[in-house]
């Protein structure tokens, strides 16, 4: 008989750690599957099949195993309750934010591909999103929307020349940690903590970050200071920092 089964969980546990033994695996993992199940029950009214859930936080709770470290003083239960529970919540916020943009901004955008090459034959330079808007005959607002939804890999900010962070008051995405090497799922979080950004903050990001306008540009358009715009700007982009490092994390 194998003797470390007669170990308990705390134990067995360390004994892992040291040996990372695939069978002390599989029985921490039968020991510990009281964690899937809690998370299961704790999630069960999403929607989602239990059987479906089961998995993913079973895959957590593996994932919790591999990285738990004795040492620093902290339980398993209370370091694998997280980890799957944040598994769980990837794997519906990645089912979620794929079909998230609404239908209208979908074929609005559509709309405004085709124009904005329509003016851009005919203008001989890229169009403003003025420009656009008024000959779709919507808002500013709706473009920057449509545009924002389908076309968040855009999000780098740019002065009046076209060059990225070529005037000291253009605040860059990728300057941040929070938005470096994003990948298309935490885009698509990004478009929608933008959304939720009150309206003139909403606009001067969609402005600065979408429309490639300065600072001075979009007070401008506002009818406010470049100063007010850098301290609107600034503090929008700390907030979605901040939201975007708090997200779940695989």
């Amino acid at each position: 008989m194998r003797s470390w089964l007669t170990l308990d969980d705390e134990q067995l546990l360390e004994h892992f750690v040291e040996t990372r033994c695939p069978e002390q695996r599989a029985e921490l993992v039968e020991r510990y599957y009281w964690i899937v199940e809690h998370v299961v029950r704790r999630y069960s009214d999403r929607g989602e099949p239990s059987e479906d859930i089961a998995q993913v936080a079973a895959i957590g709770l593996l994932g919790a195993l591999d990285r738990y470290d004795p040492s620093v003083g902290r339980s398993f239960p209370s370091f694998a309750i997280p980890t799957a529970s944040g598994e769980v919540r990837r794997h519906f916020r990645d089912r979620t934010w794929r079909v998230r943009v609404p239908r209208r901004l979908r074929d609005l955008s559509v709309q405004v591909r085709a124009v904005s090459d329509e003016l851009r034959s005919d203008l001989g330079r890229e169009p403003s999103m003025a420009e656009v808007a008024d000959r779709l005959d919507v808002a500013v607002s709706e473009v920057a929307e449509a545009s924002l939804a389908v076309s968040a890999n855009r999000l780098t900010p740019t002065d009046s020349s076209g060059q990225p962070g070529s005037d000291g008051h253009v605040i860059e995405l990728r300057d941040h940690r929070a938005f470096s090497s994003i990948d298309s799922d935490d885009r698509l979080v990004l478009v929608d903590l933008v959304r939720r950004l009150p309206p003139r903050e909403r606009t001067i990001v969609q402005l600065c970050f979408l429309e490639g306008l300065s600072q001075k540009e979009a007070a401008t358009q506002l009818g406010i200071s470049q100063p007010h715009v850098s301290r609107l700007l600034r503090a929008s982009v700390a907030w979605l920092r901040e939201q975007m490092l708090d997200a779940p994390a695989g």
